[in-house]
C-alpha cells in the first residue's frame, strides 16, 4: 500500500515539473461564474442559452449550483490566461501571505487531477469539500484573457460572517418576469392562471427600477415569460431596458412575429428566439391551438425570417395524443432540421394543468407505449448531431409515485434535483406579487412579496420567503404526513434540496400544498393522476 502511495506521489511530481517546465497557462473557464453571495461564493453555470457552442466542447459547462470558499474562488479567479502557473502561485501566495511551497503544492493537485485527468471530484479546503467540475480551468492554447474581473477584496469575507453550511442564497440568482397572461393562442393543455390579472399593471419607470437593482446585486439572469412577451405594449422598451443592464432574456412565442419586430430584436442585440411549435400539420395545430388552419404558414414566414436575419432559433414542442404519430414527429424533425440556425429542437410530453378541467388531462395526454417510441426516434437523431440539441424531456410513469418499495423510493427522493425557487430564484407575476415557482401564479400560499412596493432584497428576505424555506412544523396541518416526519429529516428536506411545490398540487389538489412532495417515502398516494400510463 506504502509504495502504491509512493509511486503516485512520483508520478504527480513528475507531471508536475513537465507542467512547470512547458509554462502552461489556465484560464477559468467562463462558461461558469463566481458569485459573491455575502457570506460565501457560490460557484454556478452561465445559462444554456447563452452558451454558443457544440455540447461535446470542452468548455461546455455542468449545471452546477454551490458553495464555494470565498478564497478558493480567490485561486480560479487568479487564472486569468494571461498568468502563468507560477504566476498565480506567486500572487496567490502574495495576497494570502503563504509559503509558495504550499501554494504551489495545491495549485500543483488542482492542475493534475482537474486539468491533466478531466475529472470532477470534492476538493478539500480548510475543513469543508466542495465540489468543482472537471473542466472549471481550462489550458490556455490561444491568446485568450478573461473578459469578467473579480475584485480581490471582495473574496475577503471575515471569518466569523462565513456561511458554508446553508443552502438558501444570500442574494437571488435568477428572475423571471411573467408580464401578462394575455396569449395569441389557447392551447388544449394551458398551465397558466389565466383566470385574473392577466396584463401587467407595473408602472415601467418602476419596472426600470427593479431591473437595475437586479444588475447591482449582481443578479445572473432577468428572464421574460407569459403569456405573451410580444402581446405587452413596452415590449421593445423592456428589452431595451435589460440589455442596458447586461441581461440577456430568454424570449419564447407562439406569435408568428412579423419582420419588423425581428429587425427590431436584432437591433436591441437579441440573439436567439425559442418559437414554441407542437407541430407542422394545419389540422392538429388547429385542435391543440385553436387557431386557424393558415397559422403554421404564418409560423412558417417568421421561421425563414429569423434564418435570414440570423437570429439562432430554440423549437419546443408539447406532446399530446393529438399530435403524436411517430411518423409526423419524423417530419417534424427534418423539416427544422432544413434550417440552418436552429440550435435546439426538444420535446415535452403534456403536463396536468392546475387551473383547467381535472379531467382534461386524461383526455389529451399520449401512452407510455408510444411515448417510448417518440423517445428513441428523437434519441437517435441526436446521435446523429452534435452540434445541435435534438432531445426529449422525459416523462413520469405512476412507480415514480406510488411505489411498494420504500427503499427505492427513498433513495430516489434523496437523489432527487434541488428547486430553484425560493432557493436562489424567484418569479415576477405581472401585477407586482412575487412567487416562487412559475408554476404556482397567485397561489396565496406562495406569494412573498409585491415589487410594486418593496425591493428585491425586501421581498428576498421577507418574513414570508425565509418562512417557507424552513416551513415551521406549527404551519403544518395534522391531515398533512410532513406533520409527523423526524424533525431532523424535514428539515433537511426543506433545507437542502426543498420540494416540488408544482407537483405537491397536482398531486393533492390545490388546498392541500403543506403536504409532502408525493415522491417522498412518507407521501400517500395521490388524489390525482398526473403521470402517462
Amino acid at each position: 500500500m506504502n509504495d502504491l502511495k509512493a509511486e503516485k506521489k512520483r508520478e504527480k511530481e513528475k507531471k508536475r515539473k513537465k507542467e512547470k517546465k512547458e509554462e502552461y497557462k489556465y484560464i477559468f473557464n467562463e462558461n461558469y461564474i463566481l458569485q459573491n453571495d455575502k457570506k460565501r461564493y457560490i460557484l454556478t453555470s452561465r445559462l444554456v442559452h447563452e452558451i454558443f457552442m457544440d455540447k461535446n466542447s470542452e468548455d461546455f459547462p455542468e449545471s452546477v449550483h454551490t458553495v464555494m470558499h470565498p478564497l478558493l474562488a480567490l485561486l480560479f479567479s487568479l487564472f486569468d490566461g494571461k498568468r502563468t502557473n507560477e504566476e498565480v502561485i506567486a500572487e496567490y501566495s502574495k495576497i494570502l501571505e503563504l509559503k509558495k511551497d504550499i501554494a504551489r503544492q495545491f495549485v500543483d493537485d488542482i492542475i493534475t487531477e482537474f486539468v491533466q485527468e478531466k475529472k470532477e471530484k470534492f476538493i478539500k479546503f480548510g475543513d469543508r469539500h466542495f465540489f468543482l467540475p472537471h473542466n472549471l480551468l481550462l489550458r490556455n492554447e490561444g491568446k485568450k484573457e478573461t473578459y469578467r474581473k473579480y475584485p480581490i477584496s471582495d473574496f475577503f469575507i471575515p471569518k466569523d460572517n462565513l456561511d458554508l453550511k446553508s443552502f438558501r442564497s444570500y442574494y437571488p440568482l435568477d428572475c423571471m418576469f411573467e408580464v401578462n397572461f394575455t396569449c395569441y393562442t389557447d392551447c388544449i393543455y394551458c398551465y397558466a392562471d389565466r383566470r385574473n390579472n392577466d396584463k401587467c399593471t407595473i408602472p415601467f419607470e418602476r419596472l426600470k427600477e427593479i431591473i437595475k437593482e437586479a444588475r447591482e446585486i449582481g443578479m445572473r439572469s432577468f428572464d421574460l415569460s407569459g403569456g405573451e412577451v410580444f402581446l405587452y405594449n413596452k415590449w421593445e422598451n423592456l428589452l431595451k431596458e435589460l440589455y442596458k443592464n447586461n441581461f440577456r432574456p430568454y424570449l419564447s412565442t407562439k406569435i408568428p412575429i412579423t419582420e419588423a419586430q425581428i429587425k427590431k430584436l436584432k437591433d436591441i442585440g437579441q440573439q436567439d428566439i425559442q418559437l414554441s411549435i407542437d407541430s407542422i400539420k394545419p389540422e392538429e395545430l388547429q385542435k391543440i391551438l385553436n387557431v386557424d388552419l393558415d397559422y403554421f404558414e404564418k409560423m412558417e414566414k417568421t421561421l425563414k425570417c429569423l434564418e435570414r436575419e440570423g437570429l439562432d432559433l430554440f423549437v419546443n414542442g408539447q406532446i399530446t395524443n393529438i399530435n403524436n404519430n411517430p411518423d409526423h414527429i419524423k417530419d417534424m424533425i427534418e423539416y427544422f432540421l432544413s434550417y440552418s440556425n436552429l440550435k435546439r429542437l426538444k420535446f415535452n410530453t403534456v403536463g396536468r394543468s392546475l387551473y383547467l378541467d381535472p379531467k382534461l388531462y386524461d383526455n389529451i395526454c399520449d401512452s407510455v407505449e408510444n411515448i417510448k417510441k417518440i423517445d428513441e426516434l428523437v434519441s437517435s437523431y441526436q446521435e446523429k448531431r452534435s452540434n445541435i440539441e435534438i432531445s426529449f424531456g422525459g416523462y413520469s410513469t405512476k412507480e415514480k409515485f406510488v411505489r411498494s418499495d420504500i427503499e427505492a423510493k427513498t433513495k430516489a427522493y434523496i437523489d432527487r434535483v434541488k428547486c430553484s425557487g425560493n432557493f436562489y430564484a424567484f418569479i415576477i407575476l405581472p401585477n407586482g406579487q412575487v412567487t416562487i415557482c412559475e408554476d404556482l401564479y397567485f397561489h396565496p400560499a406562495f406569494i412573498i412579496g409585491d415589487l410594486k412596493t418593496q425591493s428585491i432584497m425586501e421581498v428576498w428576505n421577507s418574513e414570508r420567503a425565509l418562512e417557507l424555506y424552513r416551513l415551521p412544523k406549527e404551519q403544518i396541518r395534522d391531515e398533512s404526513a410532513c406533520k409527523n416526519c423526524p424533525q431532523d429529516e424535514y428539515d433537511d428536506c426543506r433545507q437542502i434540496k426543498g420540494v416540488c411545490w408544482k407537483e405537491i398540487l397536482n398531486a393533492y389538489d390545490y388546498e392541500n400544498w403543506d403536504y409532502p412532495d408525493p415522491k417522498c417515502p412518507y407521501a400517500p398516494e395521490p388524489l390525482n393522476k398526473f403521470w402517462l400510463d
